[in-house]
């Protein structure tokens, strides 16, 4: 991943040397790191709206006024307590993620959650693990397991999935449910949960990029 970076950054530093930006909108955790390392030296003075982000921390913005969005607030709890109400013989919760800084942040939520069910429910977090092995324990997992998937979008093998992609072969072997958090897994698989629209993050970061004080004011050269 890490040639994969600065490949990246040579490029932008070279195909846009000449172009100045009123602003740049970053979706996700990795767009959002990679311009807090390189806004300065890519794109200087240049707005940054962000949208997408997981276990936000404000200090992350500590001296950048010109950094704003909107963070990716995701309701575990809410979810994990109607997956319980709905299954009330639920023994293990089943976590499945990756370890891409979305996975990483996302499966801090649920750490965060976990102690307020931890005397129904043992949680078992499947993410350093290839997708045939994976597949292999859902297809196994039996009643009194459901699975809470968050973002599986590239293996412990480096082989990479689409978020439909993961779903489709989830649910093409699990015989228990399967919950989750995004909109983009629902009507392919899952049984539901407390939904967050990635569409509605993306409109909401547009608004904020249109109506930014700074945006349009950047000194063209």
């Amino acid at each position: 991943e890490v040639p994969h970076i600065e490949s990246l950054r040579r490029v932008l530093r070279i195909k846009y040397s000449r172009t100045r930006f009123d602003a740049i909108l970053g979706t996700d955790d990795h767009a959002f790191q990679f311009l807090l390392q390189y806004r300065d030296e890519l794109f200087p003075g240049t707005p940054v709206i962000f949208c997408g982000v997981n276990d936000f921390d404000p200090a992350m913005l500590r001296c950048r006024l010109d950094f704003t969005g909107i963070v990716e607030k995701l309701d575990m709890r809410g979810t994990l307590d109607i997956a319980l109400k709905l299954h009330p013989d639920t023994k293990r919760v089943a976590v499945i993620v990756d370890t891409t800084p979305t996975g990483i942040g996302t499966l801090k939520e649920v750490r965060n959650v976990e102690p307020l069910f931890s005397d129904r429910v043992l949680f078992d977090v499947y993410d350093d693990i290839g997708m045939a092995d994976l597949l292999k324990a859902v297809g196994g997992f039996t009643n009194g397991t459901l699975v809470l998937l968050l973002n599986f979008n590239r293996d412990s093998l480096g082989n990479n999935y689409s978020h439909w992609e993961t779903i489709e072969l989830l649910h093409a072997v699990s015989r228990v449910p399967i919950y989750s958090v995004w909109d983009f897994f629902t009507g392919r698989g899952i049984v539901g949960g407390i939904i967050t629209s990635g569409t509605d993050q993306g409109k909401a970061a547009g608004d904020q990029a249109l109506h930014h004080p700074l945006v349009g004011r950047v000194q063209r050269q």
